[in-house]
């Protein structure tokens, strides 16, 4: 950890050979046509969702158990304590934590069957280690240097017991992750940090959660089984900056920008056999070269829906989540001409009422909006018409939520 800060220049190093990193996969056949646009329609999201949830957690955790010292101690006792102080937990079990004097500053902790109470009240434990890097003596940092859950002989634990009354049972989420870089730490109020995220990413999230089986026209079984989801890095290095709120007009908005510099992201779920039922497992992987994914929404009434932005070269090693019985990666280049859409006061959904973007350079994807039913964003509808030098041109309906008919395109042959 001692040598993240030499990160601003990795990356400006890195950036320059970004692009020659990996040659595009040409648009030679209608399967391949409508993979380009499968990729454009789920990854700005999919993406999204994947870097808020790593570095939200993390922070979280370690905004608790900074909590907890805040509660017991003060930075000087901390301070003056070179071998850790004990502080107890409001349920029972321990955190440990030390900070070194000099600068930057290194907070260990370690939680021993530490148990907390999560936002609706429920009990549950955290047991394992973790670090952080930062220039400011203080339990209200303002930006960490670098986060490490877990360590080479141990994980981060999270268990959640069994709910009354909930027909699901426990879960427990191992951590082993490390966050190089530069990471806003703010109180956690479930509001935007402002400033930009840049870190390097490496290590894995790992979550059991124990399930009934379930069938048509039978209630859930009384056994459960545990379904596995296993989240994973390597050297994935990241941006992003959110902002949202109201303006002196009391109109809310929202945009987001994440940067997939470079390394991999990549996400594999585990269903366990059952009476009848074989394990099966799925796994989604990709690699950043310069992508470039821009969420926005908001305004005044009338305003634009949604609107995406979806910019540079990825390669999508494996997506089995989408059943495309793909056995070589995919690697396009993206450039946002008009950026999609979705009509006036629909804030969610694909079913985008205009927008172009150009794959490879001379793929298009035209999106057109189509006449609504009922009104209900819901069950909006849109037309996706792409044009490839030397293919016939390619028209499907994209639902509000999913592209099934472009989906069932893009399988592998």
């Amino acid at each position: 950890m001692k040598n993240i800060l030499t990160i601003g220049l990795v990356t400006t190093l890195g950036m320059a050979q970004v692009a020659g990193a990996a040659g595009n996969t040409p648009i030679n056949t209608p399967a391949r046509a409508a993979r380009s646009a499968l990729y454009a329609l789920d990854l700005p999201n999919a993406l999204s969702q994947r870097v808020n949830n790593d570095d939200y957690s993390a922070r979280v955790i370690i905004e608790h158990g900074f909590d907890l010292l805040e509660a017991a101690t003060t930075v000087d006792a901390l301070l003056a304590s070179p071998r850790g102080i004990v502080v107890a937990c409001p349920y029972g079990g321990t955190l440990t934590a030390r900070m070194t004097r000099n600068v930057p500053h290194t907070v260990a902790f370690d939680w021993a069957d530490c148990k907390l109470a999560d936002l609706i009240g429920q009990v549950f434990s955290q047991s394992g280690p973790a670090e952080v890097l930062m220039t400011e003596a203080s339990f209200r940092p303002q930006t960490l240097y670098g986060i490490r859950l877990g360590n080479s002989a141990r994980d981060h634990v999270e268990s959640h017991p069994r709910m009354a009354g909930f027909e699901y049972g426990e879960y427990v989420t191992r951590r082993n992750q490390r966050f190089a870089g530069i990471v806003p730490q703010r109180e956690f109020d479930w509001q935007d940090i402002p400033g930009r995220f840049t870190y390097e990413l490496t290590g894995f999230v790992e979550t059991t959660q124990m399930l009934p089986d379930r069938n048509a026209g039978q209630p859930p079984s009384v056994e459960l089984y545990p379904f596995v989801n296993y989240t994973y890095a390597d050297h994935a290095l990241l941006s992003r900056e959110r902002t949202s709120g109201f303006d002196a007009n009391q109109v809310w908005s929202y945009h987001e920008d994440i940067e997939f510099v470079w390394g991999v992201l990549g996400s594999r779920y585990d269903i366990p056999p059952r009476p009848n039922k074989p394990a099966r497992s799925t796994t989604d992987e990709f690699r950043g070269l310069g992508l470039r994914a821009q969420n926005s929404l908001g305004g005044p009434p009338g305003s634009p829906g949604s609107t995406i932005e979806f910019d540079g070269k990825v390669q999508v090693n494996r997506y089995e989540s989408m059943s495309l019985g793909c056995s070589s990666p995919d690697t396009f280049t993206y450039r946002t001409l008009v950026p999609p859409t979705t009509p006036p006061d629909a804030s969610i959904g694909i079913a985008y009422d205009k927008g172009e973007i150009e794959v490879n350079g001379s793929t298009r994807l035209k999106f057109t909006g189509l006449p609504s039913p009922d009104g209900n964003p819901f069950n909006a509808k849109s037309q996706l018409d792409i044009t490839s030098p030397g293919l016939a041109p390619l028209q499907f309906v994209v639902d509000a939520f999913f592209a099934e008919q472009v989906r069932a395109a893009a399988v592998c042959h």
